[in-house]
């Protein structure tokens, strides 16, 4: 953990994903990528692997 680089909070604000959304029972959080390349944050079913 020695090498790690502070982060300054321009950097923070670049990085993409944020916060997983709320899911209801049977769901899970997974990052997709949109038909612009973009990443963002969807509910699937748990059953489902998550590839973004």
């Amino acid at each position: 953990m020695k090498n790690l680089k502070k982060l300054s909070k321009k950097d923070l604000k670049k990085i993409n994903g944020g916060s997983a959304p709320e899911c209801p029972a049977g769901y899970k959080p997974c990052l997709t990528i949109d038909e612009n390349d973009q990443l963002k944050w969807t509910c699937i079913w748990s059953t489902f692997s998550c590839n973004p």
